[in-house]
């Protein structure tokens, strides 16, 4: 994601708006049509009409229809968010990875790169902060995943010098935490592609793996201080899903 300019990430969550759109309008759903509510056995849920969001990003917004499912038999509905795209927040995953990386291993502190990004320096400070708290938790969790996954993989485990994010920290354990969000970024990413593999489809967007982290990792396995945007892993990682 460090290599990734403004405007190719502008550029990528244009191409995941699109995708999804034509996924929800035409796409194969029928790994989701099994209600998921514990006690029904419902196989065939029905499309229920669609739920309005807003992606914002680069200063720009815009509107998306994300679909909802219906079950008959228990009443329940369900709205099909895409994996980028976090609960409650207009911005993007990619876009708040993005923001958090570039305050990590840049040398300005919250207000310019929230400038750059076109947020509030607030904004930015709720997407680091907790993400900083858990970083190192969480990578210990995703080398240990990757390796089931992969027998043998290699992973740079090489957290920024911690003398780049000295000034950015007042604690030791803040130091640390900033220090190890490009590790769990990459380890996310590292994560995502030998899933992907396994289940033989084709590589994804890159960009965003924090969010699809979020939804992959079980509640049981992530700490207390969640900055996790959804805890249901995927009905399938083989499976046709909104990503």
């Amino acid at each position: 994601m460090a290599c990734l300019t403004i405007n190719d990430i502008v550029a990528l969550i244009k191409r995941l708006v699109a995708v999804y759109e034509n996924w929800s309008r035409e796409g194969d759903i029928s790994a989701h049509r099994p209600c998921p509510a514990e006690g029904c056995d419902c196989q065939f849920r029905h499309r229920h009409g669609w739920q309005s969001r807003f992606v914002v990003c680069g200063g720009r917004g815009e509107q998306i229809r994300v679909l909802r499912l219906f079950c008959p038999k228990c009443g329940k509905t369900e709205t099909l968010s895409p994996e980028w795209l976090r609960r409650y927040s207009p911005y993007p995953w990619p876009w708040q990875e993005a923001a958090a990386l570039y305050y990590v291993g840049g040398p300005g502190g919250y207000r310019p790169v929230a400038s750059l990004f076109g947020v509030d320096y607030t904004v930015l400070w709720g997407w680091v902060r907790p993400l900083a708290a858990v970083a190192v938790d969480l990578v210990e969790v995703v080398v240990s995943e990757l390796l089931h996954q992969e027998p043998g993989a290699e992973l740079d485990l090489k957290p920024v010098a911690h003398g780049a994010v000295l000034h950015k920290a007042r604690t030791a354990e803040k130091l640390r935490g900033l220090a190890h969000l490009p590790l769990l970024a990459r380890g996310a990413e590292a994560l995502r592609a030998a899933c992907r593999r396994r289940a033989q489809l084709p590589d994804g967007e890159a960009g965003g793996a924090l969010g699809w982290l979020s939804r992959y990792l079980p509640l049981h396995e992530v700490p207390p201080r969640l900055w996790l945007a959804s805890h249901r892993r995927p009905h399938s990682l083989s499976a046709s899903a909104p990503s």
